[in-house]
């Protein structure tokens, strides 16, 4: 299964960053801010819309957004396309990716980028080292790779003593959920693939607020209970698969209950990754 056409996925993704959406931008704001005539590009750019409010400022000229989904790319021409935003189709992790972007360059009249950003792409590519090391080539001198990803080891549940622990082990044997624990790596690969030097930031969005945490709940847990469906029933001799989908239907409903008692905060977040060219 392909994140990038599991709907349900794209619009759990899209809540996530709806919640967490302050906390981004307050970090996110002081690099696009930092000069004017800023050239974009927006890998992951969904229908568009996410990537029109985060990157329309007076001092950003122009902004590229890339999409593997046609129809997401179809819906984004239409409802927020301009002469500062254009959107593409396009793979990748196809080998002919650096021939497609720069054809969309030649076209666009860019030389380069000052900014890439890579919003939750990186966890689900077969190879993410060797898609940052083709980013670099693209970023103009003194260019910035911004990465957002997934930091699931600082959720945090107050009094919770083990029910994160397990289901982030969960977390980390589901393959629709993607490589959960990529921000360990992040590191090493922005070394190896050549980068200068890179800032790093968690962006957390955490609350006592009891109908806040209903959504924050959605968004955390619930996508795993229909993976492991899925995964149990397309593999029935999977024991670490019927092991975890057990657990699932067993504790989720206590998480929940332990999430909304009044008192109770709950937390997740994102890492920031601010990467040097």
């Amino acid at each position: 299964m392909n994140v990038f056409q599991n709907e349900n996925e794209i619009k759990r993704l899209n809540s996530q960053e709806e919640l967490l959406q302050k906390a981004q931008d307050e970090i996110l704001n002081k690099y696009l801010s930092e000069k004017d005539d800023l050239v974009v590009l927006d890998v992951g750019s969904n229908d568009g819309f996410k990537t029109r409010r985060r990157f329309d400022k007076t001092n950003i000229k122009k902004v590229i957004g890339i999409e593997y989904s046609l129809e997401l790319v179809k819906t984004a021409k239409i409802k927020n396309e301009d002469s500062k935003f254009s959107f593409y189709c396009l793979n990748v992790e196809d080998d002919y990716f650096g021939i497609d972007i720069n054809r969309v360059m030649i076209k666009e009249g860019i030389k380069g980028f000052d900014i890439i950003h890579v919003s939750l792409v990186l966890l689900h590519l077969m190879n993410p080292a060797l898609f940052l090391k083709k980013l670099r080539n693209l970023l103009n001198d003194g260019g910035k790779l911004i990465i957002i990803e997934a930091d699931d080891n600082k959720a945090r549940i107050s009094g919770d003593k083990h029910y994160l622990k397990e289901y982030n082990k969960i977390l980390k044997i589901d393959p629709l959920m993607g490589k959960r624990d990529i921000g360990k790596h992040l590191p090493v690969w922005i070394n190896e693939t050549g980068y200068k030097s890179y800032k790093y930031y968690y962006a957390e969005n955490i609350s006592l607020d009891k109908e806040i945490k209903k959504e924050m709940f959605n968004v955390y847990f619930l996508a795993v209970i229909d993976d492991f469906a899925f995964l149990c029933d397309r593999d029935k001799e999977n024991k670490e698969y019927l092991k975890a989908n057990k657990w699932l239907k067993e504790n989720l409903p206590k998480i929940r209950e332990l999430i909304l008692e009044e008192g109770v905060s709950f937390g997740f977040g994102v890492g920031i990754f601010v990467v040097d060219k």
